[in-house]
Protein backbone atom coordinates (compact mmCIF):
# COMPACT_ATOMS: atom_id res chain seq x y z
CA UNK A 1 0.00 0.00 0.00
CA UNK A 2 1.61 3.75 -0.92
CA UNK A 3 1.21 5.92 1.53
CA UNK A 4 1.36 9.73 0.60
CA UNK A 5 0.28 12.72 2.72
CA UNK A 6 -2.59 12.44 5.01
CA UNK A 7 -5.25 15.10 5.13
CA UNK A 8 -3.96 15.38 9.13
CA UNK A 9 -0.30 16.16 7.75
CA UNK A 10 -1.81 18.73 5.52
CA UNK A 11 -3.76 20.43 7.71
CA UNK A 12 -0.72 20.48 10.79
CA UNK A 13 1.37 22.11 8.10
CA UNK A 14 -0.70 24.47 6.58
CA UNK A 15 -1.96 25.16 10.13
CA UNK A 16 1.61 25.73 11.48
CA UNK A 17 1.45 28.21 8.30
CA UNK A 18 -1.23 29.91 8.99
CA UNK A 19 -0.76 30.47 12.62
CA UNK A 20 2.94 31.30 12.24
CA UNK A 21 2.15 34.43 9.72
CA UNK A 22 -1.02 35.83 11.66
CA UNK A 23 1.17 35.94 14.74
CA UNK A 24 3.81 37.62 12.77
CA UNK A 25 1.82 39.83 11.41
CA UNK A 26 0.04 40.60 14.90
CA UNK A 27 3.91 41.66 16.11
CA UNK A 28 4.01 44.20 12.86
CA UNK A 29 6.47 42.38 11.29
CA UNK A 30 6.72 42.89 7.66
CA UNK A 31 4.71 40.84 5.45
CA UNK A 32 7.24 39.65 2.81
CA UNK A 33 9.52 39.00 5.90
CA UNK A 34 6.55 37.33 8.12
CA UNK A 35 5.50 35.05 4.48
CA UNK A 36 9.29 33.86 4.51
CA UNK A 37 9.55 33.11 8.48
CA UNK A 38 6.64 31.24 8.19
CA UNK A 39 7.64 29.22 5.20
CA UNK A 40 11.06 28.16 7.69
CA UNK A 41 8.60 27.70 10.53
CA UNK A 42 6.21 25.00 8.04
CA UNK A 43 9.52 23.50 6.91
CA UNK A 44 10.72 23.21 10.81
CA UNK A 45 7.11 21.77 11.97
CA UNK A 46 7.31 18.97 9.20
CA UNK A 47 11.08 18.06 10.33
CA UNK A 48 10.37 18.38 13.91
CA UNK A 49 7.98 15.56 13.57
CA UNK A 50 10.11 13.52 11.60
CA UNK A 51 12.36 13.49 13.92
CA UNK A 52 9.72 12.38 16.97
CA UNK A 53 8.32 9.76 14.84
CA UNK A 54 11.35 8.37 13.86
CA UNK A 55 13.19 7.97 16.79
CA UNK A 56 10.00 6.47 18.31
CA UNK A 57 11.14 3.63 16.27
CA UNK A 58 14.02 3.21 18.72
CA UNK A 59 16.98 4.82 19.66
CA UNK A 60 20.20 3.61 20.33
CA UNK A 61 23.81 5.49 20.52
CA UNK A 62 25.07 3.62 17.35
CA UNK A 63 22.10 4.81 15.33
CA UNK A 64 21.98 8.29 16.54
CA UNK A 65 25.97 8.26 14.82
CA UNK A 66 25.04 6.47 11.73
CA UNK A 67 21.84 9.14 11.32
CA UNK A 68 24.97 11.91 12.30
CA UNK A 69 27.73 10.82 9.46
CA UNK A 70 25.07 10.56 6.84
CA UNK A 71 24.55 13.93 4.87
CA UNK A 72 21.31 12.60 2.78
CA UNK A 73 18.11 14.20 2.42
CA UNK A 74 15.81 11.13 1.96
CA UNK A 75 13.42 10.39 4.91
CA UNK A 76 12.89 6.79 3.92
CA UNK A 77 16.04 5.53 3.26
CA UNK A 78 18.42 3.50 5.61
CA UNK A 79 19.92 6.09 7.72
CA UNK A 80 17.73 9.53 8.87
CA UNK A 81 19.14 12.72 7.45
CA UNK A 82 19.24 13.82 10.89
CA UNK A 83 21.66 16.87 10.03
CA UNK A 84 19.41 18.50 7.88
CA UNK A 85 16.54 17.40 9.96
CA UNK A 86 18.23 19.31 12.46
CA UNK A 87 19.29 22.21 10.67
CA UNK A 88 15.42 23.08 9.39
CA UNK A 89 14.06 22.36 12.79
CA UNK A 90 15.97 24.94 14.59
CA UNK A 91 15.91 27.74 11.12
CA UNK A 92 12.61 29.57 13.00
CA UNK A 93 15.40 30.42 15.43
CA UNK A 94 17.11 32.95 13.16
CA UNK A 95 13.69 35.52 13.72
CA UNK A 96 14.77 35.32 17.10
CA UNK A 97 13.61 38.92 17.79
CA UNK A 98 9.94 37.61 17.29
CA UNK A 99 10.23 34.49 19.95
CA UNK A 100 8.14 34.36 22.33
CA UNK A 101 8.73 32.00 25.70
CA UNK A 102 4.54 31.16 26.29
CA UNK A 103 2.48 29.29 28.20
CA UNK A 104 0.60 27.95 24.62
CA UNK A 105 3.57 26.84 23.47
CA UNK A 106 4.35 24.73 26.67
CA UNK A 107 0.90 23.10 26.83
CA UNK A 108 1.33 22.37 23.52
CA UNK A 109 4.81 20.93 23.97
CA UNK A 110 2.95 19.25 26.85
CA UNK A 111 0.23 17.68 24.96
CA UNK A 112 2.52 16.77 22.14
CA UNK A 113 4.53 14.86 25.15
CA UNK A 114 1.74 12.92 26.45
CA UNK A 115 0.30 11.97 22.63
CA UNK A 116 3.64 10.45 21.96
CA UNK A 117 3.96 8.75 25.10
CA UNK A 118 -0.11 7.57 24.73
CA UNK A 119 1.34 6.11 21.47
CA UNK A 120 4.23 4.54 22.41
CA UNK A 121 2.52 2.75 25.29
CA UNK A 122 -0.47 1.49 23.53
CA UNK A 123 2.55 -0.14 21.30
CA UNK A 124 3.42 2.02 18.60
CA UNK A 125 0.44 0.54 15.99
CA UNK A 126 1.18 2.36 12.40
CA UNK A 127 -2.35 2.47 9.57
CA UNK A 128 -0.04 1.16 6.76
CA UNK A 129 1.08 -2.08 7.89
CA UNK A 130 0.40 -4.73 11.02
CA UNK A 131 4.14 -4.17 12.50
CA UNK A 132 3.83 -4.37 16.08
CA UNK A 133 0.36 -5.82 17.41
CA UNK A 134 1.56 -6.23 21.71
CA UNK A 135 1.09 -2.93 24.33
CA UNK A 136 2.87 -2.55 26.70
CA UNK A 137 0.12 -2.54 29.67
CA UNK A 138 -2.84 -4.47 28.41
CA UNK A 139 -1.77 -7.56 26.84
CA UNK A 140 -2.70 -8.27 22.37
CA UNK A 141 -4.56 -5.79 20.61
CA UNK A 142 -6.31 -7.59 17.85
CA UNK A 143 -5.37 -7.06 14.51
CA UNK A 144 -8.44 -5.51 13.31
CA UNK A 145 -8.14 -2.58 15.65
CA UNK A 146 -4.07 -1.61 15.13
CA UNK A 147 -4.34 -0.04 11.65
CA UNK A 148 -7.49 2.05 12.46
CA UNK A 149 -5.56 3.21 16.01
CA UNK A 150 -2.25 3.67 14.03
CA UNK A 151 -4.36 5.99 11.96
CA UNK A 152 -5.73 8.29 14.85
CA UNK A 153 -2.54 7.92 16.43
CA UNK A 154 -0.60 8.99 13.37
CA UNK A 155 -3.35 11.63 12.84
CA UNK A 156 -3.78 13.58 16.02
CA UNK A 157 0.37 13.54 16.48
CA UNK A 158 0.72 15.98 14.07
CA UNK A 159 0.01 18.59 16.63
CA UNK A 160 3.73 18.24 16.75
CA UNK A 161 4.10 20.22 13.59
CA UNK A 162 2.26 23.30 14.72
CA UNK A 163 4.52 23.37 17.77
CA UNK A 164 7.38 25.73 15.90
CA UNK A 165 4.28 28.03 15.11
CA UNK A 166 3.91 28.76 18.38
CA UNK A 167 7.12 30.70 19.21
CA UNK A 168 5.87 33.69 17.81
CA UNK A 169 2.74 33.57 19.95
CA UNK A 170 2.58 37.84 20.81
CA UNK A 171 2.76 38.32 24.43
CA UNK A 172 -0.58 40.69 24.15
CA UNK A 173 -3.66 38.54 24.21
CA UNK A 174 -4.88 38.45 20.15
CA UNK A 175 -8.09 40.26 19.84
CA UNK A 176 -8.11 41.15 23.92
CA UNK A 177 -9.70 44.77 23.31
CA UNK A 178 -11.83 43.76 20.10
CA UNK A 179 -13.54 41.08 22.05
CA UNK A 180 -15.15 43.41 24.46
CA UNK A 181 -16.19 46.11 21.33
CA UNK A 182 -13.23 48.24 21.46
CA UNK A 183 -10.09 48.28 19.70
CA UNK A 184 -6.91 48.23 21.09
CA UNK A 185 -6.14 51.60 20.36
CA UNK A 186 -9.06 52.59 22.16
CA UNK A 187 -7.85 50.70 24.93
CA UNK A 188 -4.57 52.71 25.17
CA UNK A 189 -5.91 55.76 26.00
Amino acid sequence: MAVGLMPASEIAYAGCFVLSFVFLLYQKVDVFEALLISVLTMFSGVYLYEIVYHYMWGISVGAVLGDLSTLNVDLGGPTFPLLLAGVLTFSPLIAWRYVRFNYPLVALVSVSAILVLLWEASGFPQFWCVCSFQTFFWGWLPRNVVEPLGYVFNSVSKVIAVIPAFLFFPRRRLFAGRLRGRSMTDSAS
